[in-house]
C-alpha cells in the first residue's frame, strides 16, 4: 500500500510514517505484547491494602497531547514525576493504550519497570473497573479522566483546558512545578463530602448527555461526502444549547443563530 501510494505520487505516501518505520511496528507490535504478557498485570489483587494511582498511558502522536497539552508530551517524564509524587503507600498502575502497541520502543517499558512504585497495566484490563477501584485516576487528556469524575473519583488533570475543570474533585497540574497536588488530591475526606462527589458527578455526566453531541452515526472519522443540511441542523441546535438561558430569545442570539445557520 505504502509503495503504491509513493508510486501514485500521494502525499500520505511521503508525509507520514516512513515504510521502514511501519514494517518495524509489524515486527515490534507481536514482540511487545509477549513481553506485556509476561510483565504487566491483569487485576490488583496483589496490591489489595494499598492506595491505587491509575495513569493511562495514551497514544502518540495525538493532537490532544502535543497540541493541547506540549508540557506533557513526553508521557515517560510526567509518569516519573507522579511517581516521584506518589505517597509511599500508593502503587501507579500505568495502563497501556491498546493502539499504541509497537510504536514504542523497548526502554519506554524498561524505563517503567524501573520504578519502584510503578507496575505496567495490560492493555487489555478493564479500564473502568480500574477507575472504580482507584483511589485517584492521573492523567494528560485521557476520557478516563472524565469517566472518573463522573463516578466521583478524585482526579489529577494535567490539561489545563476542559470543562472538567468546574468539578471541586478534578485537581488541575498544569505543569509539573504543583506535582504536590497529587497528595492534595489523595487526602482523606468524610464520607459526606464522598456523597457530594458522586453527586457532582453524576451532574456532570447528565450535562455532557444534555449538551454534547454523539457524532458517530455522521460518519466523522475518514468521511469524504460534504455535511447534509439536517447534520448541520443537529450541530447547531446543540451549539445553541450551550448559550446562558434567554439568550437564544435575544436579537443578539438570533442574529447570532442566523449567522451559524448560515
Amino acid at each position: 500500500q505504502r509503495i503504491y501510494w509513493r508510486l501514485r505520487g500521494y502525499n500520505k505516501g511521503s508525509y507520514t510514517y516512513t515504510l521502514g518505520g511501519v514494517i518495524a511496528q509489524h515486527w515490534r507490535t507481536p514482540k511487545h505484547w509477549r513481553r506485556l504478557d509476561r510483565e504487566a498485570i491483569r487485576d490488583l489483587a496483589p496490591y489489595e491494602g494499598r492506595r491505587i494511582i491509575y495513569v493511562p498511558l495514551q497514544t502518540e502522536p495525538e493532537a490532544s497531547v502535543s497540541l493541547l497539552t506540549p508540557e506533557h508530551s513526553y508521557q515517560l517524564t510526567t509518569l516519573s514525576e507522579i511517581s516521584l509524587a506518589s505517597p509511599a503507600d500508593a502503587i501507579v498502575v500505568a495502563k497501556e493504550h491498546i493502539w499504541q502497541m509497537g510504536r514504542r520502543s523497548d526502554g519506554f517499558y524498561e524505563a517503567i519497570r524501573d520504578m519502584p512504585n510503578v507496575v505496567l497495566g495490560h492493555p487489555m484490563m478493564d479500564s473502568l473497573d480500574l477507575i472504580r477501584r482507584s483511589d485517584l485516576v492521573c492523567t494528560i487528556t485521557s476520557s478516563a479522566g472524565h469517566e472518573a469524575a463522573a463516578l466521583g473519583i478524585p482526579v489529577v488533570y494535567f490539561c489545563k483546558y476542559g470543562y472538567i475543570h468546574g468539578l471541586d474533585h478534578v485537581h488541575a497540574c498544569t505543569g509539573l512545578s504543583n506535582i504536590e497536588v497529587i497528595r492534595e488530591a489523595l487526602a482523606p475526606v468524610s464520607e459526606a463530602e464522598r456523597e457530594k462527589r458522586r453527586r457532582d458527578g453524576a451532574k456532570y455526566f447528565q450535562a455532557i448527555e444534555a449538551y454534547c453531541l454523539n457524532l458517530d452515526d455522521m460518519e466523522i472519522h475518514g468521511r469524504e461526502k460534504e455535511p447534509q443540511q439536517d447534520e448541520l441542523d443537529r450541530l447547531i441546535k446543540h451549539l445553541l444549547k450551550t448559550f446562558p438561558a434567554g439568550f437564544n430569545g435575544t436579537a443578539q442570539g438570533k442574529a447570532l443563530a442566523g449567522e451559524i445557520a448560515g
